[in-house]
């Protein structure tokens, strides 16, 4: 049974737990214990649901579907609970970490074709290029997870996406150029684009804040 424990304030204990069944059906929300309401099936999870604690606060739970995977979006009082999908920190995380895999991929990749000389590798601009990118997409990284100046982090983010597409458009046009097809890694890159595109929503939040 799928579960999301969850702090109703970031860095306190994890009070607030979700079970839900497969498909989203039959969740339970409690808190410290304690149970808050159920949610019967994933249309009624799709619409959202409210319950309002003893203490007149309020817990808003709903999942939001989108290109990639469904989003279980949680509110406390109206602001993202820490550590749920909607939380722009963890959406700054999750930025942060697909740079830090894209850094990590070319730096190995990079290092291994120039550790054995691989020309055939080399010709495609992997290697010392490789290497070179890949540090500047962990600076980018750690540029973006860099939440208490939100300015700073927007424009190394839309740096990283622009260098993500033009490293595309280049590789698709070097890989035809010489005979060989660009659709291999042309998911893996989409994938990546689409999750640095949902990081953006976090800055509206962090600037609000």
């Amino acid at each position: 049974m799928p579960k999301r424990k969850l702090s109703l304030v970031r860095g306190e204990a994890k009070s607030l737990e979700i079970n839900w069944n497969f498909g989203f059906k039959a969740m339970v929300i409690t808190l410290d214990g304690e149970t808050v309401g159920q949610i019967p099936d994933q249309a009624a999870l799709n619409a959202g649901k409210t319950f309002t604690l003893d203490n007149g606060s309020t817990i808003k739970v709903q999942l939001q579907r989108n290109f990639l995977q469904p989003e279980l979006l949680v509110w406390h009082n109206g602001e993202p609970v820490p550590g749920s999908d909607g939380d722009p920190v963890q959406r700054l995380n999750t930025g942060s970490m697909v740079l830090f895999v894209v850094a990590g991929l070319n730096l190995l990749l990079g290092a291994f074709v120039v550790a054995l000389s691989l020309d055939a590798f080399a010709a495609l601009g992997i290697g010392i290029g490789s290497i070179i990118g890949g540090l500047i997409y962990l600076g980018l990284g750690m540029a973006v997870r860099a939440r208490s100046q939100p300015a700073l982090s927007k424009v190394a983010l839309i740096l990283a996406v622009v260098l993500l597409v033009a490293d595309g458009v280049m590789n698709t046009v070097m890989l035809v150029s010489n005979g060989r097809s660009p659709a291999t890694g042309l998911p893996l890159r989409v994938i990546l684009i689409m999750l640095l595109l949902r990081t953006f929503k976090a800055y509206d939040a962090l600037e609000q804040a």
